[in-house]
């Protein structure tokens, strides 16, 4: 009759460093085998290398560098950039130049010197939107020295427009108190695309106010909302309190 003592536990004469040593090895091994049927699958199927391994190597690869983005993304900046300035502008050493003026004559040439020219040239401007191509009162928030010296852009949306009758239909229109508050902010002038004159065929200065009134101004979406200069500057012949002139700005 054998005794069985219920104190001792059946893997109690076991060496246990040997043990850990056959499971060292039998995870060695795994570990080898894994490896080698890798390497068998790569050598087997050459086309298809491992991007994170043999990057330079691979066919067809799905991943980029960070250098090779860099260069993608200025690649696309400079030919954005060319694209930008063929529209409607003109390039000229790195400075943007886009006409903002309904007018029938072009260049420089066209353009005949007087006071107003040297009063409006390269001002800074801002551009400010209004409520749309609606009829409304035009007023715009702003610091009083934020706009100090500034030339003021509305884009209400009205200059598209331009050519067709219903330019001219009752559209957006100056406020008293903004004109106020603009002389008072010691502002150059204030630009629109919309007439606030009688009927014309082009973009025209009035200067018998307490500040300078560009209208009929276009394309004032196009402009960056600051860090731009704006240019006035009268038309060959036109003279007088309300006169014809060219307008552009640069950046």
């Amino acid at each position: 009759m054998s005794i069985v003592h219920r104190s001792r536990r059946p893997f109690d004469d076991v060496d246990c460093d040997l043990v850990d040593g056959r499971v060292a090895s039998l995870n060695l091994d795994n570990r080898r085998l894994r490896m080698r049927k890798r390497r068998e699958y790569d050598a087997e199927s050459g086309d298809r290398q491992n991007p994170f391994q043999n990057f330079h190597l691979a066919p067809h690869r799905k991943f980029l560098t960070t250098f090779e983005v860099h260069e993608l993304l200025q690649s696309a900046n400079i030919l954005c950039w060319r694209a930008f300035a063929n529209i409607k502008g003109k390039c000229d050493r790195g400075k943007m130049l886009i006409e903002l003026g309904q007018t029938t004559q072009t260049g420089l040439e066209k353009t005949g010197g007087g006071s107003p020219s040297s009063l409006y040239v390269n001002l800074r401007a801002m551009v400010f939107d209004s409520v749309g191509p609606v009829r409304h009162e035009v007023s715009i928030p702003f610091h009083d020295s934020q706009v100090r010296g500034a030339a003021l852009l509305i884009q209400t949306g009205w200059d598209q427009r331009w050519g067709t009758e219903a330019y001219w239909e009752p559209g957006p229109f100056l406020a008293d108190h903004l004109i106020f508050r603009a002389v008072r902010a010691g502002s150059r002038l204030l630009g629109v695309d919309f007439p606030v004159t009688e009927k014309s065929s082009e973009t025209r200065m009035i200067t018998s106010g307490k500040i300078a009134i560009v209208e009929n101004l276009k394309d004032l979406a196009r402009l960056p909302r600051l860090g731009f200069r704006f240019t006035v500057e009268p038309l060959e012949g036109s003279s007088g309190e309300i006169r014809a002139v060219r307008a552009y700005a640069e950046w």
